[in-house]
C-alpha cells in the first residue's frame, strides 16, 4: 500500500512536468523541435540525476541536460548510468500539419526504493516493539493477577510437606474467604484425627485388661480345658491388636503437614532395641542421610520401622544394615540382616495377616501386614527380598518431603 502511494505520487509529478512540456514545446519553420522554457526541476539540468525528459519526432530530437549525451527508449533498455527508470509519456499534434510529437518524462525508482525500504523497515520496528512491550504488559499482567494463587499453591505445598500447619500468606479480599474456609478445614481435620488417635489409645487399654484377666483365670482352669480358652483367646488377642491398628492408621495415615526423618527414628527405634534384644548381640548400622525427610507422620513412620527392625533383631545372627537411596520424589529405605532369609513362598506367605514362621518366637503375625497397610495409605510400598548379606532384604518405598 505505501508502495503504490509512493509510486502515484512519482507519477503524479511526471504529469506535472509533460504539462510544462506540451506548454514549452514547438516547431521551427524547418520542423525542427524547440523548448521556449526551462521546466521548473533544476534537477533535470544535472547530468544522470536520475530525472529526465525527452522529445521526438520522426526527424528531430531533445533531451535534457540530464541525459547528457544518452538517449532512452522505452522497454529497449536503454537507460542513463544503468539507473531502472519510471516512463510517462504523451502523445502531442502541433503546427498545421499536425505534426505527431512524443514526449517522456523518465525518473529513477531507486530513491523511492530506498524511502520505501525506510519507511517499512522503521515500521516493522515500529510494530516489533509495539508488539514486544504489549506482551510483556499481558505477560507482567497476568503474573502479577495470578501471584495470589501462586502464593496459595505455594502455602499449600508447605502445608503438604509439614513446614506449616495452616495458610499463613496475605491474599486479595476475593481470594481471601476461600482461605480461611481452608484454614478452619485444616484445623477440624487436624483435631478430628487427634481425637480419633486419642480414643483408639483408650481403646487399646480398655480391651488389654479384660484380656488379661482372662488370661489368668484361664490359668486357673484344668489342663484338659486351658489350651481349647488359651488358642481362643490369642485369636481375639489378635484381632483387637489387628483391628486396632487399622484405626490408629486410618486417624493418621492421611493427616496433612506430615514429616519425619527416617534417620532420627531409626536411631530412637535401635536404641530400645538394643535394650530389648541385649542377649542377642545385635549391631545395627544406620546409614540413612538425616537431611533426608518422608511426608509421613511420625507415630506411623515409627510404626513402620518399629515392626520390620523388630523383625530383624529376632532373626539376624548378629547385624543390621539399614540404608536409603533417594529418588525424585520418593525414598527407598533398605533394611538387611544377616539371618536365615526367607524363601520366595515364604516371603508371600508372611505377607498376609496372622502368618508367623515361627510359633515359639513371640509376637502376633500382624506386623508386616500392618506395615504394608500404612505404607499403602501413605502411597508407598513394601517388599520383600534375598539380602546380599545372606538374610532378608525389607523395601519400604515411602514419599520425599522436598527440602
Amino acid at each position: 500500500m505505501v508502495h503504490n502511494y509512493l509510486y502515484a505520487q512519482l507519477t503524479e509529478q511526471t504529469e506535472l512536468y509533460l504539462d510544462e512540456i506540451t506548454a514549452f514545446v514547438g516547431l521551427k519553420a524547418d520542423g525542427q523541435l524547440s523548448m521556449k522554457g526551462l521546466l521548473s526541476n533544476p534537477r533535470f539540468r544535472k547530468p544522470y540525476s536520475g530525472w529526465y525528459w525527452q522529445v521526438e519526432t520522426e526527424n528531430s530530437v531533445l533531451r535534457s541536460r540530464s541525459l547528457w549525451d544518452a538517449r532512452f527508449d522505452i522497454g529497449q533498455g536503454e537507460e542513463p548510468d544503468y539507473q531502472a527508470l519510471i516512463f510517462n509519456e504523451r502523445q502531442l499534434s502541433l503546427g498545421a500539419g499536425g505534426a505527431m510529437i512524443k514526449a517522456t518524462v523518465a525518473v529513477d525508482s531507486q530513491p523511492t526504493d530506498e524511502t520505501y525500504d525506510v519507511l517499512t523497515g522503521g515500521m516493522l520496528i515500529a510494530l516489533a516493539v509495539v508488539a514486544f512491550s504489549s506482551l510483556l504488559f499481558i505477560a507482567l499482567q497476568t503474573r502479577w493477577s495470578l501471584r495470589p494463587m501462586a502464593m496459595l499453591k505455594e502455602d499449600l505445598q508447605s502445608v503438604h510437606d509439614g513446614r506449616i500447619d495452616r495458610l499463613l500468606g496475605q491474599y486479595p479480599k476475593e481470594v481471601q474467604p476461600v482461605v480461611d474456609d481452608l484454614n478452619r478445614l485444616l484445623f477440624h481435620y487436624a483435631e478430628l484425627l487427634e481425637r480419633s488417635r486419642h480414643h483408639t489409645g483408650n481403646l487399646a487399654h480398655a480391651l488389654k485388661t479384660p484380656v488379661a484377666i482372662l488370661v489368668n483365670e484361664v490359668a486357673t482352669l484344668p489342663d484338659s480345658y486351658r489350651p481349647a480358652f488359651l488358642t481362643a483367646i490369642e485369636q481375639l488377642e489378635n484381632r483387637i491388636n489387628y483391628h486396632l491398628g487399622r484405626a490408629r492408621m486410618a486417624g493418621s495415615a492421611r493427616i496433612l503437614a506430615a514429616r519425619s526423618c527416617p534417620a532420627a527414628v531409626v536411631d530412637a527405634i535401635t536404641l530400645a532395641f538394643d535394650k530389648v534384644y541385649a542377649h542377642r548381640h545385635v549391631v545395627l548400622v544406620n546409614e540413612l542421610d538425616d537431611h533426608v525427610w518422608v511426608t509421613v507422620e511420625e507415630r506411623d513412620l515409627e510404626e513402620i520401622l518399629g515392626n520390620v527392625i523388630e523383625n530383624a533383631f529376632k532373626w539376624s545372627a548378629g547385624l543390621i544394615r539399614v540404608h536409603g537411596v533417594k529418588q525424585e520424589h520418593q525414598l527407598s529405605i533398605y533394611i538387611d540382616d544377616n539371618g536365615q532369609g526367607l524363601t520366595p513362598q515364604e516371603m508371600d506367605k508372611v505377607m498376609k495377616r496372622g502368618v508367623r514362621m515361627d510359633e515359639q518366637v513371640p509376637g502376633s503375625g500382624l506386623g508386616l501386614d500392618i506395615v504394608q497397610e500404612i505404607a499403602h495409605s501413605y502411597q508407598g510400598s513394601l517388599a520383600l527380598a534375598s539380602s546380599a548379606m545372606g538374610g532378608l532384604q525389607v523395601q519400604l518405598v515411602l514419599p520425599r518431603s522436598p527440602g
